[in-house]
């Protein structure tokens, strides 16, 4: 395959068999967000195109493409791009699109009490048979405890919260889902691999809790 040609991480030409697809993908896409690594669209087809110079993102999604795995993103094809003008080599990959549209409470829930206790295998497994009300009340206090230690404050940050509004079955969506994500990358030797806040996890088309976003920089 020949180099795709990269000026200011926009894609601007491509070469050979690639040239029609792409160019077609692309033509009316949108941006559905940039960070450090890259960009990432929506396509025409409904599918998200990725742009990135990470290295170890690159080598994992390479890695997964056709793969069909249920709790990670779906690649569909990935490429080697050029190097930028600051001499950075770019990958792009197409994968399926993830829908990210979490609440506030499930994103404090999420990193600020979920990720905590994940790795306590005795307290993730008591939360998850307290009833909801302790559940709701074991969040508060975690809340309030990581929040004030964070920004030096005991004003009771979680009652800012609405945590009510998550649902039990919700939760225990969140404690499953997260669980069988790792299961999954364990299956593919994927060990250290990203950072695991809320925003880089959606919910599939089929309705499966998966991760899109991997890789250190």
């Amino acid at each position: 395959m020949n180099i795709i040609k990269i000026i200011n991480e926009e894609i601007n030409s491509l070469l050979d068999k690639d040239e029609e697809y792409v160019r077609n993908l692309i033509n009316n896409s949108k941006l559905l967000g940039s960070g450090d690594n890259g960009k990432a669209y929506l396509l025409t087809n409904g599918n998200v195109l990725k742009i990135t110079r990470s290295g170890v993102e690159a080598y994992i999604f390479k890695n997964l493409v056709n793969k069909n795995p249920e709790h990670i993103t779906h690649v569909y094809w990935f490429v080697e791009l050029g190097e930028d003008e600051y001499r950075a080599q770019h990958y792009g990959y197409e994968r399926e699109y993830v829908d990210v549209n979490w609440t506030e409470e499930e994103n404090v829930m999420w990193d600020e009490v979920l990720l905590e206790i994940f790795n306590d295998t005795n307290t993730w497994n008591s939360f998850k048979n307290i009833s909801y009300k302790d559940k709701i009340n074991f969040i508060r206090n975690a809340v309030d405890e990581t929040i004030g230690d964070t920004y030096w404050t005991t004003d009771g940050l979680a009652s800012q919260y609405n945590f009510e509004s998550v649902s039990e079955e919700r939760i225990h969506f969140l404690m499953d889902g997260m669980e069988k994500v790792v299961r999954e990358l364990k299956k593919y030797n994927i060990f250290k691999w990203m950072d695991g806040s809320l925003d880089n996890f959606g919910i599939k088309r089929n309705g499966n809790f998966a991760v899109f976003d991997l890789g250190y920089y």
